[in-house]
C-alpha cells in the first residue's frame, strides 16, 4: 500500500491484493487522524507580569509567569517558564514582544530562538530615542518544530547596565506560539 507524500494518506497500488475493506479502513483511520490534528488548536500564549532584569550584551530569556491560553499544555510554569514546547510535530507562527525599562543607552533587541539557537532573520533591533520604556516586537516567523521541541523568545540590551522588563496595563512582554499545519 502506498501513501501520500504530504499526510502520509495510504491509497491501494495498483500490484496490491484487492482488500476493499482493509484497504478502507486504512484509509479512514488515517484521514480520521490528520482531521483530528488539524481540529485540535495548538495555541499558547503566555505573558510577563513580575519584572525581569535583563543583562547587558546577552540575549537572555524572557521568564513567563501568566498563561493566558494553553489548549495542549505547551508551556509550564516551572521547570522551564521561558519555554513552549511543541506537543506535535508541525509548523508554527510565533509572535510575541519584550517591553524594557527606561534608559536612553544603547540598542533593546528580541529574537526567537529553538532549543536554544536563534533563528536567523529574527531579530529585530531598536535604539531608544529618550529614557523612557521600550516595547520591541519580535518578527512573527513560522518555523517547523517536531514534537518536544521548544521555542524561546529573549531579550537582548547593551546600554552597559541591567534593565528591567516592564510591568503595566498598557505594556509587557509576551509570547504566543501557534500551530497552523502539519
Amino acid at each position: 500500500m502506498g501513501t501520500t507524500a504530504n499526510y502520509a494518506i495510504p491509497y491501494p497500488e495498483l500490484t496490491d491484493p484487492p482488500d476493499g475493506a482493509g484497504q478502507m479502513k486504512a484509509l479512514a483511520e488515517r484521514v480520521d487522524a490528520c482531521l483530528l490534528q488539524l481540529a485540535r488548536k495548538n495555541l499558547a500564549q503566555v505573558e510577563q507580569t513580575v519584572i525581569q532584569s535583563i543583562p547587558s550584551g546577552a540575549f537572555t530569556p524572557i521568564t513567563f509567569d501568566n498563561e493566558l491560553i494553553d489548549s495542549s499544555a505547551m508551556w509550564a510554569p516551572s521547570p522551564n517558564p521561558n519555554r513552549i514546547v511543541a506537543p506535535v510535530t508541525g509548523w508554527y507562527r510565533l509572535t510575541g514582544g519584550i517591553s524594557f525599562g527606561s534608559n536612553a543607552n544603547g540598542r533593546r533587541a528580541a529574537a526567537w530562538y529553538v532549543q536554544g539557537v536563534g533563528i536567523s532573520t529574527t531579530n529585530v533591533i531598536f535604539a531608544p530615542t529618550a529614557a523612557s520604556t521600550c516595547a520591541i516586537p519580535a518578527t512573527s516567523p513560522v518555523v517547523n518544530l517536531t514534537a518536544g521541541q521548544y521555542v524561546e523568545l529573549r531579550a537582548f540590551q547593551d546600554s552597559s547596565v541591567a534593565i528591567n522588563t516592564v510591568i503595566s496595563s498598557t505594556s509587557r512582554s509576551f509570547a504566543c506560539v501557534e500551530y497552523v499545519r502539519p
